[in-house]
């Protein structure tokens, strides 16, 4: 007898118009709303993906103005990018390039 009993208040509780009415209002927030759940996941891996990429790109910009310091003060060194970069020479020099 207990388990009919439950079984009807059970029914009796999810027949209920405002249960129902709940249950359709978090399932649109979840699923379907524009700033559902799923949305928001979405939006959050997407962000954390740009601060990784962000990271990147500073360290990127960090190790470029050491290059360009190193540029700026160093003649050996502006001769030696020159030199690997645009394939420059000295007068009196014969440059062979091996690829």
């Amino acid at each position: 007898m207990k388990l009919n009993d439950f079984r009807a208040a059970l029914t009796k509780l999810l027949l209920n118009k405002y249960v129902i009415a709940t249950s359709c209002f978090f399932v649109w927030l979840t699923l379907f709303d524009e700033d559902s759940l799923i949305e928001r996941f979405n939006l959050s891996s997407q962000a954390s993906e740009l601060r990784k990429q962000r990271n990147q790109v500073s360290e990127e910009i960090a190790n470029d103005r050491k290059k360009m310091d190193d540029l700026r003060n160093s003649r050996e060194t502006l001769e030696k990018f020159a030199r690997e970069e645009y394939l420059m020479k000295a007068p009196d020099e014969v440059v062979f390039v091996i690829k």
